[in-house]
C-alpha cells in the first residue's frame, strides 16, 4: 500500500498534502490518477478522489471571488482550514509601540 497525496500547483509552485488514504500501486493508473477496476470499493475510492478534486476547485473559486491571493500554499492552507487572520501594518506598529513605550519612572524627582 502506498499513501495518496494531493498535489496543487500554481504558477510552477507546488504544495502537497496527505489525503489520509492508501492504495495498492499495482491497481493504480498514473495517467488518470485514479484506481483501476469496477468493484464497489474502487468506485468508492475514486468518488473520494473526485470529491477531493471538487474541493480544490471550490477553494480556488472561493479565493478568486473574494479577491484573495491564489497560490499553492493558500490553496493548501484553505483546504486544511489553516486560515490566518491577516494583520495590517498599522496594527503591527501599534503592538510594537505598546510593548516598547512603557513609561520610565525616575527616582529622586
Amino acid at each position: 500500500m502506498a499513501p495518496i497525496y494531493l498535489r496543487v500547483a500554481v504558477d510552477g509552485q507546488r504544495a502537497e498534502l496527505t489525503t489520509g488514504r492508501e492504495y495498492d500501486p499495482v491497481k493504480w493508473n498514473n495517467k488518470s490518477g485514479r484506481a483501476v477496476g469496477n468493484m464497489e470499493d474502487i468506485k468508492s475510492f475514486n468518488a473520494f478522489l473526485d470529491n477531493l478534486q471538487a474541493r480544490v476547485y471550490e477553494t480556488h473559486r472561493y479565493l478568486s471571488e473574494n479577491d484573495k491571493l491564489i497560490s499553492s500554499e493558500t490553496l493548501k492552507n484553505r483546504m486544511l482550514e489553516k486560515v490566518e487572520k491577516p494583520r495590517m501594518l498599522l496594527e503591527i506598529f501599534l503592538d510594537h509601540n505598546n510593548i516598547f513605550s512603557c513609561p520610565v519612572i525616575l527616582s529622586g524627582q
